[in-house]
C-alpha cells in the first residue's frame, strides 16, 4: 500500500505538470487580482484575475501568443466600441453589427477567432451604460493586461525546467524498441528459422506504433523549439540537438517498418530466402541494431553526438557481401524481398552517420 512513498518528494510532486498548472495558475489569479484590488481605481480585479487564467496555454510560446492577441484585441475593441456607440447610439441592432464587425477586424489584424472574440468582448464591455464611464473602460483594459503579464511568468514556471529532455526520454525509449525488435528478427534470419505470417504482422503493428509515437515526440520538440524563442528558461542549441537526435529515431524506425511490412508482404506470398543470404541479412540487421544501440547511448549522454563513420564499417563491408550474393538469386520476388531489405539497412546506416 505504502510502495509508492518510496519514491515521494517534493521534486516529484512539482515535476508533476497538472501539479505545475493547479499551484501556478491559482498563484497568478491571486497575484493578479490583490494587485489589481489595490489600484482597483486604475485597474478591474476581475478582469485582471480572469485574464490571468484564460491566457495560460499549453506552452510559453502560445501564451505569448495570446496575451498578444488578448492585449491588442482589448485595446481595439476599446477604441472601436466607444468611437461606434457615440456614432450610432446602443441598441441590440447596433451591437449585433459591431460584434460582427469585430470579428472581421480581428481577422484582418491576423489575431484569428481568439483576437476578435477579445474584440467583441471588450465592445459588449464599454458599450451600454459603461459608454458614460470611460475610467471604466480603461480599468478593463488595464485588467487585461495586467492579467496577461501574470499569466506569461505563470506559463514560464509551469514549463518542465527541461521539456525537451522529456521528449529525449521518449524517443530514446522508442529507440530502444525498435533495436531491439531488429535483433530479434535478426535472429530469426541468422537460424533461418521460419516466421509465421501472424509473427511478422505484429512487428509491423508493434513498428506502426512506434513511429506514430516518435511523430508525436517530433511535433512536441518542434513546439518547444519555437518556445525556445521566447522562453529564457530554454536553449535553443539544446533543443535543436535533441530534435536531431528525434529524427534520427523516426527515420530508422520508418525504415524497420518498411522491413517488417515488407516481410509481412512476402510471407503472404510464400517468398522464403536463401539460407546463405537469409543469414548474410541476419548478421546485418544485428549489426545495424547494435550501431542504432550504440547511437542510443550517445544521445541518451549527449544529444549532440552522433555515430562516428567509422562504427559502420563492418556494415559496409556486410552489405558488400549480401549484395554479391544476392546476384545469384534469380527468383525476382526473392531478389525484391532482400533488395527491400537491404536498401532499408543502407537508409538506417546513412542516417546514423549523415
Amino acid at each position: 500500500m505504502f510502495k509508492g512513498l518510496k519514491n515521494f518528494s517534493a521534486r516529484s510532486v512539482y515535476n508533476r505538470y497538472a501539479v505545475r498548472v493547479t499551484v501556478f495558475s491559482t498563484l497568478s489569479a491571486l497575484l493578479a487580482y490583490n494587485i489589481a484590488f489595490l489600484m482597483q481605481d486604475w485597474i478591474s480585479p476581475v478582469i485582471a484575475g480572469v485574464l490571468s487564467l484564460t491566457a495560460i496555454k499549453s506552452t510559453f510560446h502560445d501564451t505569448v501568443k495570446e496575451s498578444i492577441k488578448q492585449i491588442v484585441g482589448t485595446t481595439v475593441g476599446s477604441i472601436f466600441g466607444v468611437a461606434f456607440i457615440t456614432w450610432f447610439g446602443f441598441n441590440s441592432l447596433t451591437l449585433t453589427i459591431i460584434i460582427i464587425i469585430a470579428f472581421i477586424i480581428g481577422w484582418g489584424l491576423r489575431l484569428q477567432a481568439e483576437g476578435g472574440l477579445a474584440i467583441a468582448a471588450m465592445v459588449i464591455l464599454v458599450s451600454g451604460p459603461l459608454l458614460n464611464d470611460l475610467q471604466s473602460v480603461e480599468q478593463r483594459v488595464a485588467g487585461v493586461i495586467l492579467g496577461s503579464i501574470c499569466a506569461l511568468g505563470a506559463s514560464m514556471l509551469i514549463i518542465p525546467s527541461n521539456p525537451h529532455k522529456v521528449v529525449l526520454q521518449s524517443s530514446i525509449v522508442s529507440s530502444r524498441e525498435t533495436y531491439k525488435l531488429m535483433k530479434t528478427i535478426s535472429r530469426k534470419f541468422i537460424d533461418v528459422a521460419p516466421i509465421k505470417l501472424k509473427e511478422a504482422k505484429l512487428w509491423f503493428a508493434t513498428m506502426e506504433v512506434i513511429v506514430s509515437d516518435i511523430t508525436d515526440d517530433r511535433e512536441k520538440i518542434r513546439v518547444i523549439l519555437t518556445d525556445a524563442k521566447w522562453s529564457p528558461l530554454l536553449s535553443k542549441k539544446d533543443v535543436e540537438d535533441v530534435l536531431f537526435q528525434v529524427r534520427i529515431a523516426k527515420r530508422n524506425a520508418e525504415a524497420l517498418r518498411s522491413i517488417t511490412e515488407s516481410i509481412v508482404h512476402h510471407m503472404t506470398n510464400g517468398i522464403i530466402l536463401s539460407d546463405k543470404v537469409s543469414k548474410d541479412i541476419g548478421k546485418l540487421l544485428y549489426e545495424t541494431a547494435e550501431a542504432m544501440k550504440k547511437q542510443n547511448n550517445l544521445a541518451a549522454t549527449d544529444p549532440a553526438e552522433y555515430l562516428p563513420n567509422e562504427d559502420v564499417t563492418v556494415m559496409r563491408e556486410r552489405q558488400a557481401k549480401v549484395a554479391n550474393e544476392m546476384k545469384k538469386i534469380d527468383d525476382t520476388e526473392t531478389l525484391l524481398l532482400s533488395g527491400t531489405l537491404l536498401h532499408e539497412i543502407t537508409k538506417i546506416r546513412n542516417t546514423l552517420t549523415e
